[in-house]
Parts: structure tokens; sequence; C-alpha cells
């Protein structure tokens, strides 16, 4: 049982089944119900037009008679209220028109009747206070039940010829008429109809037993006394009598019925026509039988379909199973030939295309692998390679490294020099400066000198002294900064080696392939720095060549007036006098060299701020380049150690490599 679920066919197949017979079953219940509601509010609509048509034959049938009547209330003999006259006028009437009885009732309520010719006071019976109060009406029905008849009474006034009510004309008529015409009220074969008052008594019935024997409405279709029954109907009662129209199914213990009921226009009574349940639903009964059958037979013929389905189904699927047998057997080669262009011929040539893609994908799967052992060794041996390419440039960067921080310590060194020369050349500029007033003060007493000459001589002397020895002094202090060059000189020196090291980590970075990218980079901005500082250290030598050949200049000139100061001037000071003036001119000339000395002072001491910030950028660097070199020599013995890590990877996808081509022998191609 569980391999004839297991197969696909037999699944459509009951599957094709069960919706065959869901959508028969569906539709013929659907069908059922539809035709059964259609059915249904037919029965409703007949017994409706049925039930007006008969109280319309009723109506009619009372309204011809109470036009009769209205007819002789009208006739002078009647209206004359003279009992002889009216006495013969009725007896003749009545047999005329079929009257049971005529008779007569006074205003004041008493009665003449013409067969028996008695007069009756009836002005205290109900019978005359309805015809004062109604005029015209009919009675309940009277039943003679030695003559098994049932009569009503038909009342209408009698007015004179001033239109005022002088009397009543009664016509008593047999309702056998009536009964007839409600006993003609078929519907179908079990289906009648009866009139009933507004308490509950039958008037007229198929069975006139019910009427002659006053058998009550409930009573009637409730025998066994049921309760709920006896509720039902007096539900129905209450809407009989309130001069509906309507068609009601009642379901009573003892029988179903559909009752459709409306009043008899100017009678007290009203028309109710009972057909069966069954009655009503023959038809429907007939539909689902016929329902049923035709649902069996779809059902069969659906069944055979399936059938020729899944017979078919199953040929096809074989096709594919033994497909997929050779696949689970590997074998590439199997095609087989799609004899159709259906769905079916469609998934064989979509197999075969699929194979087709398959055996190229594991041809090149088995070339691929083979390349990919043949790239392991190769790696193995790259990565042997790398390790003694990696240990070597960590060696040479622990090297650089310190290389680097003993440059580090000697730009300290150059800078704590430098700091003392910028110190030097600083008060060399305070001296200039005083210089330059010491000037400006012989301008402004040239002019006294000429008169004062003697007088100052000693003075004078006193001066050359002192300006001597600070002029010899200054010179001293000046000569400083030819030290300078030479530590510039040593500067340039290092920075050419600090090039010569970049260099060298470059190459090695470059040997190291990859891994020695970030390396490269950091070596290249040590070049650049290098270069920059010997650029730098260029301009500087340049400014101080410029100072030095100043103050050389400077030097001779002092020298130079020295030596017109003790020759001329101390060897003959009464020339002096002459030549005041002249020394007017001289002290000029000394003011602006007092003024180029201090401007020259003052660019030295600028330009050894600049060697000082230079030296402290260049000490920054070469520590960055340090720690950098530290941190490069880490990541290579870093680098070195994985390295075991890599060949083991590589050997393990040697190994699934060969794994690889050890399955893909396994296709037959």
């Amino acid at each position: 049982m569980n391999n004839f679920f297991k197969n696909t066919g037999n699944r459509i197949m009951l599957s094709i089944i069960t919706l065959v017979i869901g959508i028969c079953f569906i539709s013929s219940y659907l069908s059922y119900h539809k035709t059964k509601d259609n059915i249904l509010s037919t029965a409703y609509e007949t017994l409706t037009a049925r039930t007006n048509d008969s109280s319309s034959s009723i109506e009619r049938e009372f309204y011809y008679r109470n036009e009769q009547l209205n007819n002789l209330a009208s006739l002078p003999e009647i209206k004359s209220m003279d009992w002889n006259v009216q006495q013969p006028i009725l007896l003749h009437e009545a047999k005329k028109w079929k009257f049971d009885n005529l008779f007569v009732m006074d205003a004041y309520g008493y009665g003449y009747y013409p067969d028996t010719s008695e007069i009756k006071d009836q002005s205290n019976e109900d019978f005359f206070l309805t015809m004062k109060k109604e005029g015209s009406f009919i009675t309940e029905p009277f039943i003679k039940e030695d003559e098994k008849k049932s009569i009503t009474t038909m009342v209408t006034p009698i007015k004179n010829d001033s239109g005022e009510i002088v009397g009543y004309l009664c016509g008593s008529i047999d309702l056998t008429d009536i009964n007839n015409i409600v006993q003609s009220i078929k519907f179908g074969h079990d289906g009648y109809a009866f009139l009933l008052n507004e308490n509950g008594n039958f008037i007229a019935h198929n069975d006139m037993n019910l009427v002659f024997e006053k058998v009550d409405f409930k009573q009637n279709f409730n025998s066994s006394n049921d309760e709920k029954s006896n509720q039902i109907l007096e539900n129905i009662f209450k809407k009989i009598t309130s001069k509906e129209t309507n068609v009601e199914e009642l379901k009573l213990k003892d029988s179903n019925i559909f009752v459709s009921y409306t009043e008899v226009k100017n009678t007290p009574w009203s028309l109710c026509i009972v057909a069966s349940n069954d009655e009503v639903f023959s038809g429907v009964n007939k539909l689902a039988v016929q329902q049923v059958i035709l649902a069996i037979i779809f059902a069969v013929i659906g069944i055979v379909i399936s059938i020729f389905i899944r017979k078919f189904l199953s040929r096809k699927i074989k096709y594919i199973e033994e497909y997929a047998e050779e696949l689970s057997l590997y074998n590439l080669a199997y095609r087989n030939n799609a004899t159709t262009n259906d769905d079916f011929g469609q998934v064989v040539k979509r197999l075969n295309f699929g194979v087709d893609v398959l055996n190229s994908t594991i041809n090149q799967v088995r070339v691929n692998s083979e390349e990919i052992s043949e790239s392991s060794a190769d790696i193995d041996s790259m990565i042997d390679e790398i390790s003694l390419d990696l240990e070597h440039a960590a060696a040479t960067t622990e090297e650089i490294s310190a290389t680097m921080q003993q440059c580090n310590a000697s730009l300290q060194e150059v800078n704590r020099i430098t700091d003392k020369i910028n110190e030097r050349s600083k008060d060399s500029d305070k001296k200039a400066k005083d210089s330059l007033i010491l000037a400006k003060t012989i301008e402004s007493e040239a002019s006294l000198i000429h008169s004062e000459t003697i007088n100052s001589k000693h003075s004078i002397e006193e001066t050359y002294e002192k300006c001597k020895d600070k002029l010899e002094r200054a010179l001293d202090r000046i000569s400083i900064v030819e030290s300078i060059s030479t530590m510039s000189n040593s500067i340039l020196e290092i920075s050419e080696e600090t090039n010569l090291l970049s260099l060298n980590a470059s190459i090695e970075a470059a040997r190291a392939g990859e891994h020695g990218k970030g390396f490269a980079i950091v070596a290249e901005e040590v070049r650049k720095l290098s270069e920059e500082s010997a650029s730098t250290v260029n301009t500087i030598q340049k400014n101080i060549d410029s100072a030095i050949k100043a103050v050389k200049d400077l030097s001779s000139s002092s020298r130079e007036l020295l030596s017109v100061v003790e020759k001329d001037i101390l060897t003959d000071y009464e020339k002096l006098i002459n030549v005041t003036l002249s020394y007017k001119n001289t002290g000029d000339n000394v003011k602006e060299m007092a003024y180029d000395f201090s401007s020259t002072s003052n660019d030295v001491s600028k330009a050894m701020n600049e060697i000082s910030v230079s030296i402290n950028e260049l000490a920054e660097a070469i520590s960055v380049v340090t720690d950098s070199s530290v941190t490069i020599a880490d990541n290579m013995n870093s680098i070195n150690n994985k390295k075991d890590n890599i060949v083991k990877n590589s050997k393990e996808n040697k190994s699934k490599s060969s794994n690889l081509s050890e399955i893909v022998n396994k296709f037959k191609l």
C-alpha cells in the first residue's frame, strides 16, 4: 500500500479522482440547493397567487350578492317600510335571487319575517346593535345541523329619498356556493383551502364536518395537543387574522405543511390554502436523485480518465527514473532520446543538456584539480623562499632601527649646540644695536667735537681703548659662526647616510613583495625627509657663508678703523682738529656699518632658529622611522611565525584536491 502511494502516477490519479468526485458532488449539492430555493420560491409565489385569486373569487361572489341586496333595498316598496307592501315583494325576490330568506329590520329593532309573517322585537340583540354600528356587514355563519347547511346573513341599510336610514334589509344565503368555490381550490394532489373566521372556526372546508362540528384551527392541526405545535399555530393564527398576505412553513409534530393566507375583503374571514411539505418538495427530491445519479456518472468518467492519465504518466516517468538511475551510477555518458515534444520530452531534453554541462564541468574540475596540486607544490617552495627573505628583512630592519636611534642621538647633540649658537647670536645682535646707538651719538656730537677736541683728547683715548677691546671681543664671538658651517656639513653627511639606508630598505621591501609594501612606503618617506634635510642644510650653508663674508668685511673695516685711530689720531691729534668735519662723515659710515652689522646678526639669529626647528623636525621624523622600523620588524616576525599555518593549509588544500580528483574519476564521461 505504501508503494502504491509513493508512485507519482497513482497519487495524480487519486488526486484527479478526488477532485472530480469533489467537484461533481459539490456542484450537485450547490445545484440542488439552488434549484430547491428556486422551486420553493416558485411554490411560494404560486401559493400566494392562487390564494389571492381564490380570495378574489369569493369576494366577487359576496360582492354580487351584496349588489343584489342593495338593489332590492332601493325598491320603492322596500323603502316605504310598509310591511304589507314589503312582504310579497320579499317572498318573490327571495325565490328569484335564490336567497334562503329575506327579512326587514326597522329602525327600532323589530324584525319582519315574510316566510312566517312573524314580527320580533330584537332591539336588545347584538344582531341589531351591530346593524346600527356597521350599517352593512356579513354575519358569522349559522349551522343548520339537521340540514347540514351553513347559512350567513348579509345586511344592508334601507334609506329613504332623503338618505336617512329607515331600516335594514337582511338576506340569508346558503354558503354551499362558497363551499364549492373553496373546495374547488386545489394545490397539487393533496393541497386544499379553507375559510377561517376571527374565532378560529372554519367557515368553509374541504371536510365540511369540521365546519358542522365547529372544530377550531389549532385542534384540527394539532390533534395530539403538543405544546410546541400549539405555540406555532397560535403565532400563525395571529398573522392570518391580522389581514396579512404571506406563506408560512409549519413544522408541527404531526405534519410539516405550507400555509398561504390572505383576507377576503368585505368579509370578516380569511382564506387559507394548505400544501404538504412532500407535495412542495416532490420536484426537489426527484432533482436530488437526478443530481446524485449524474454525480456518480461523472465520477465514474473521471475515474476512467484518471486511470488513463496514470498509465500515461507512469510510462513517461519511467524514462526519467531510468535516467536518474544512470546518473546515480556516475554514468554521464547516458542519454535518452525524447520521442515527444510535450512537457516530459522537454524535461528529457533539459536533462540531456544538463548532463552535457555537468560532463563539461567535471572535465574542467579534473583539470583544475591537477593544476591546484601543481600550484600547491609551487606555493610550498615559494613559502620557503619567502621565509628566508623575511628573516633577512627582519634583521635588516632591526639594523636600520638601531642606526636611526644613533642618528636621533646625534641630532639631539647638534640641536643642543645650535641652541648655544643661537643664544650667542642674540647677544651679538644686541651689541650691534648698541654700536648703532653709539654711532648715532657720534653723529649728533660731531659738531661739538670740533670745539672740544682738545679737552676731549683724553676722553678719546679712553674711548679708543674701550672700543678696541669691545670690537676685538665681538669679532672673537662672531668667529663661532664658522663652526656652524662645520656642523651643517656633519648634518649633510648624516642625511646622505639616511638616504642610503632608506634606499637599502626600499630594496629589501621590494624583495619582500606584498608583505613589504608597508615597509617600502615608510622607507620612501624616510628618503624624502633625508633629501629635504640635505636641501635645508645647503640653504643654511649658503646663509652662513654670506654671514661669514660679512663678518670678515666687518672685521677688516674694524681693524682699519683701529689702525687709523692708533696711527693718525693718537700720533697726530692736532690734525684731528682740522679733520673733525671729516670725522663727522666717518661717523655716518660707522652708523651704516653698525646698522649692517645689526641686520646681519639678526639674520644669523633667525637662520639658527630655522636650523633648530629643522633639526627638531628631523629628529621627530627619525623617531617615527625608528618606531616604524620596530613595527615592521615585529610584523615580519609575526608573518614568519604564521608561515607554518600557511604551509599546513597548503597541504590540506593539496589533500582536498587529491580527494576531488578521486571523486571526479568515478564519473563515466
